[in-house]
């Protein structure tokens, strides 16, 4: 596992930087992929926040749309991503729900009300 670094919009991998529309907010490195979530200000309707990419800069999967994994979720950004006991990710969003999203391919595991 690499260290990777990052700065405002930007993460720094070794073969090229991956500049995203939207300042990041956190970074899990795992061993074969880095998983990224966007900060996305309140006002912006931009909602599928988080990200995985390989070492090597290539996009690998964007996180499951919340309607997809329930149709009576409504859609909202995640405000907070930590990695999770299992291997997988743990996320809030900013209607005071909690997710957890396979770091294998980003689809909604489960989630309830925090």
């Amino acid at each position: 596992m690499a260290n990777i670094e990052y700065k405002d919009k930007t993460v720094f991998f070794k073969t090229q930087p991956v500049v995203f529309n939207f300042p990041i907010g956190d970074v899990i490195e795992k061993e074969d992929i880095v998983i990224v979530r966007l900060n996305i200000p309140p006002d912006n309707p931009t909602r599928k926040n988080i990200f995985a990419l390989d070492y090597n800069a290539q996009f690998i999967w964007q996180v499951q749309a919340m309607k997809e994994a329930e149709p009576t979720l409504e859609e909202s950004r995640y405000v907070t991503m930590r990695e999770y006991y299992d291997g997988n990710i743990k996320a809030t969003d900013s209607n005071g729900f909690s997710f957890d999203i396979s770091s294998k391919d980003g689809k909604i595991i489960k989630y309830k009300l925090y």
